[in-house]
């Protein structure tokens, strides 16, 4: 170590996401649905894009998170 606190910027808070589609009838998984994932009031630009397995399911992915 060299002896610096680390600041908020050196160590962002990060959370997991991952996401389960199913019909809201069925209750069967949906396959092939592509999601995006952008900031708030900038749908344009993606952070990330991801699409639904045979299960209904996404990878987990790590996106930055608010700090405390």
């Amino acid at each position: 170590m060299n002896g610096t606190t680390p600041t908020t910027q050196d160590t962002p808070d990060k959370g997991r996401l991952q996401i389960n589609l199913v019909s809201d009838i069925t209750a069967y998984p949906i396959q092939g649905a592509r999601i995006s994932i952008s900031y708030t009031g900038i749908p344009e630009t993606p952070l990330e894009q991801l699409t639904t397995d045979s299960s209904g399911q996404t990878d987990m992915i790590d996106l930055a998170a608010p700090g405390k």
